[in-house]
């Protein structure tokens, strides 16, 4: 146990290769502070994090959410207090399997087949949206603030946002965190 990781241990957190999830969890077990008296569980996939207030685990915590791709996989849900809770999805422990057996993905095949498997639609950040079809057009420079999202025919509440059609008609649409209400 330490009381608080390196500099070098939080690095390691940030470049950590996705396809080993479990290895992830497994390191960062070994920084957590207190770890071993409560403030760590794990039963399978599913981890219950309690930062306690220790400014360590904190930062354990603010580096995984730096990894966007990491906390659209694993965020399971947290609550006031600094309590988290993380799950490594099934499907994603099956990709795992065949990744380490064969070949590899790409991070943008790996996005897709998150978004596809969850009924998402494609990404969407603060000022701009990507569907499916043509997912991360930015070539991957402002895709860290990027979130699951779902289409929405253009409305008033797309009037602040760009729109990614190129006129305001039936094909003009706007990406957003929640889903269209079902009539």
């Amino acid at each position: 146990m330490t009381m608080y990781p390196t500099d070098q241990e939080l690095e390691q957190i940030r470049t950590w290769d996705l396809c080993d999830l479990v290895g992830l969890f497994d390191f960062i077990k070994s920084l957590w502070t207190y770890a071993d008296v409560g403030y760590w569980a794990q039963h399978e996939r599913k981890y219950w994090l309690d930062t306690g207030g220790l400014s360590g685990n904190e930062d354990i915590i603010e580096t995984l959410k730096e990894r966007s791709m990491f906390w659209m996989i694993c965020w399971y849900s947290s609550k006031r207090g600094g309590h988290y809770v993380f799950e490594i999805p099934q499907h994603w422990t099956d990709w795992e399997r065949e990744t380490i057996n064969g070949g590899a993905m790409t991070a943008r095949e790996i996005v897709e087949k998150y978004l596809r498997d969850n009924g998402y639609d494609g990404l969407c950040g603060e000022e701009c949206g990507c569907s499916i079809d043509d997912l991360m057009p930015c070539d991957y420079d402002c895709t860290s603030g990027c979130e699951p999202g779902y289409k929405h025919l253009h409305d008033d509440k797309c009037q602040d946002m760009e729109c990614e059609g190129d006129h305001l008609d039936e094909r003009c649409w706007c990406m957003r965190t929640t889903r269209e209400a079902q009539p």
